[in-house]
């Protein structure tokens, strides 16, 4: 999910996968009251200071904290390189990380995380994961796997067209997003999964933005 900020029902929803998580530390032969030496990767499929995964690491951050857990964080940094060979060279320095730092669950924020990294490398793995902000339908990632649990999130397009309508003549619906992976996986779920015809407008720049 992108470009929105953390809303209190997003961050209810992603405190819940991870006392999910926790809970799953506890099999782990761990005490509940303490998880001391035990280690978390996180990874972040953006860049620190983009607001949207920032607000989901900060939730990490918080709920893990004086647990006595390990927090390691990583970023991809998929969402300024777009190109599928910076991608891929990501996915590959996320999974040398993993195999380096040997966490004991691993939590994938974002699409990219899910596509590049725990699809390709960690399908039906010893190693647990648990993911969020996965857009629309996990199952486009072979999912669910034995080692994978999270949550997927779904915009509210068509509620928001139903209130568009009382104040919009015509029927013609334009999108104009930033050109990323996620903006054309939504088009694709309006248009398949809702039934709505939308035209769309990809731009990789705020000067081309302003231009449109």
């Amino acid at each position: 999910m992108e470009g929105k900020n953390m809303t209190p029902k997003i961050l209810k929803s992603i405190l819940g996968i991870l006392t999910t998580l926790l809970l799953l530390m506890t099999t782990l032969h761990v005490q509940a009251s303490s998880f001391e030496g035990k280690k978390i990767l996180f990874i972040n499929s953006y860049h620190d200071g983009y607001p949207w995964s920032d607000g989901i690491t900060n939730g990490v951050k918080r709920t893990l904290a004086d647990t006595g857990v390990n927090l390691k964080i990583v970023w991809m940094d998929t969402k300024r390189n777009t190109d599928e060979t910076f991608i891929t060279e990501a996915a590959q320095r996320v999974r040398k990380e993993i195999e380096t730092f040997r966490p004991d669950v691993v939590i994938a924020a974002d699409d990219n995380a899910s596509k590049h990294v725990i699809q390709p490398f960690f399908k039906d793995a010893d190693l647990p994961f648990v993911f969020c902000g996965v857009n629309w339908d996990a199952s486009i990632y072979g999912f669910p796997y034995k080692n994978v649990t999270g949550m997927v999130e779904v915009a509210g397009a068509k509620e928001l067209i139903e209130i568009l309508r009382d104040l919009a003549k015509g029927q013609k619906i334009a999108m104009l997003a930033n050109d990323t992976y996620t903006a054309r996986k939504d088009m694709e779920n309006y248009r398949d999964k809702l039934g709505i015809d939308i035209s769309l407008k990809l731009v990789d720049s705020m000067t081309a933005w302003k231009e449109t």
